[in-house]
């Protein structure tokens, strides 16, 4: 891509990210910040811990979408049982 466009700067990100730092510019600068938990869900489930009070704006991303909350409940696609995104995702 970068070949392609030699003039645009190319970056990539996962995809969580991508949406939480979209999340934080719809907020606007008026904002007063904090610490929260932005989570998607989709395909997958997604989340972004946002430090809005640390100097560099941090945000993590955290896989929960496999996070197994019964361990008899319906298969998930990694080929476990009852993981977050078996019940929740738009794929079940």
């Amino acid at each position: 891509i970068a070949d392609s466009f030699p003039a645009v700067p190319v970056t990539f990100a996962n995809s969580i990210i991508t949406r939480a730092v979209l999340h934080r510019l719809q907020l606007g600068a008026g904002h007063a910040g904090g610490t929260y938990l932005h989570v998607f869900a989709g395909h997958g489930i997604g989340a972004a811990l946002v430090n809005e009070l640390a100097e560099s704006g941090s945000i993590q991303p955290m896989e929960i979408g496999h996070m197994v909350l019964d361990m008899n409940g319906p298969p998930c696609r990694c080929g476990h049982r009852g993981c977050l995104e078996a019940f929740a995702s738009t794929l079940r």
